[in-house]
């Protein structure tokens, strides 16, 4: 069972990205999908105070685990012990938020380093330039541990059989319309 993150989803970056609508839809129907699975739910805010928190259109879980932080990794000293513990039990995690070349990948590293296999959901972060993106993606594909995928290529990776007892739910959200957030 993944533990899924949402980074630093916030409002303040809103009119900034041009995927962030992408991103969005991608980040719902994760926290669809973890409501489903009874995947735990990991939420950053990079300095909420400056930059708001976790925008409205987001319905975070009652049981969430949220983090304020200004280091830009989501691995801090306050969840880290809440990591440390979730390793224990679960060893693969999904990201979605963003920026994908600042936070984004350096939770990637940091998760990496502690023995958790990472997956990027490409069509679920993203940046304020494409260029960063996608020379984020290129540098995490060389990281230990560390897989850049899609939102529907990792639902059916958790699933692995039409007998899962999930199948149905989860299926039924990757027919979804999503925007294509038009990756190389």
């Amino acid at each position: 069972m993944p533990i899924l993150i949402l980074c630093d989803i916030q409002s303040a970056f809103k009119d900034l990205m041009p995927a962030f609508g992408s991103m969005l839809k991608v980040a719902d129907l994760s926290l669809k999908a973890a409501s489903i699975a009874k995947w735990p739910v990991i939420v950053t805010e990079q300095a909420p105070k400056k930059l708001g928190g976790t925008v409205k259109e987001l319905t975070l879980p009652e049981d969430v685990h949220l983090f304020p932080k200004t280091k830009f990794s989501c691995v801090t000293d306050d969840s880290e012990p809440l990591f440390d513990e979730l390793l224990k039990t679960e060893k693969q995690v999904a990201i979605v938020g963003l920026e994908t070349h600042i936070c984004v990948k350096q939770t990637a590293r940091d998760l990496s380093k502690k023995g958790f296999k990472v997956s990027i959901l490409a069509d679920g972060v993203c940046s304020q330039r494409q260029f960063d993106r996608i020379y984020a993606f290129e540098s995490m594909r060389h990281m230990p541990n560390v897989d850049v995928t899609t939102f529907e290529s990792f639902i059916f990776e958790q699933l692995e059989d039409a007998k899962n007892p999930n199948f149905r739910g989860l299926s039924r959200l990757v027919r979804e319309t999503r925007p294509d957030p038009q990756l190389l």
